[in-house]
């Protein structure tokens, strides 16, 4: 909500004087941490609120690093009674709930399929975007953004957390910052499960809508 107001501030703004607006920069008060208003002929910034920080993406969707169910999907049985499950939640949540943006690890069978479900929706849907996330820094272990995908993402403030459990980490970080989820969590003691479990925090507050998707679907 904080980004859609600070875009409706922005287009108001435009549909005054610009030279009005540069002059009373200093007197513009903006709710959102980070805001820029600019000149559309010109490209001239004509107001401008943290505008450098690093900040988490929004309105995107989380596709789960499950560790387990990458075992257990790396089978071709497994991935073959999966996948189109999978690729329906996807192309659901592109085409009902506005879903523009999917993050997905790469440290398993689960998010190989995740990957490839995304690319195949992109053939249809060119605006949608595949984010690698990456639970280790860049600097440590550098990786380059792979075929299919739009770019690469480090949650920041990951830089001190022990390796053994970066990967859980950089996961709730997306969770605790994105408005979907889809999971496949098939063991009630997996990490998997205790990831949705972690997520459904959000959801009985109404801030995130899990999909929780099964080879039987």
């Amino acid at each position: 909500m904080k980004r859609f107001a600070a875009l409706t501030l922005a287009l108001l703004l435009l549909g005054g004087t610009g030279a009005l607006a540069v002059q009373d920069s200093a007197a513009v008060t903006v709710a959102a941490p980070a805001a820029v208003l600019m000149e559309k002929v010109t490209g001239t910034v004509l107001y401008a609120k943290g505008e450098s920080a690093e900040r988490a993406p929004a309105s995107v969707t989380k596709v789960m690093t499950l560790l387990l169910a990458a075992e257990a999907v790396d089978s071709g049985e497994a991935s073959k009674e999966i996948y189109p499950v999978l690729y329906a939640a996807v192309e659901q949540h592109i085409v009902e709930y506005g879903v523009a943006e999917f993050f997905v690890g790469h440290y398993g069978g689960f998010d190989r399929l995740a990957a490839l479900a995304v690319k195949e929706a992109k053939r249809f849907y060119p605006e949608v975007k595949l984010t690698l996330l990456l639970p280790y820094h860049p600097a440590e272990r550098p990786i380059s953004t792979p075929d299919g995908f739009d770019s690469t993402f480090y949650p920041p403030g990951m830089e001190s957390v022990l390796r053994k459990i970066a990967i859980v980490r950089a996961n709730r970080y997306v969770v605790d910052h994105v408005d979907y989820l889809i999971a496949y969590a098939w063991h009630p003691a997996s990490n998997a499960r205790e990831l949705v479990e972690y997520a459904k925090r959000r959801e009985n507050k109404g801030s995130l809508f899990i999909t929780l998707i099964k080879p039987n679907d």
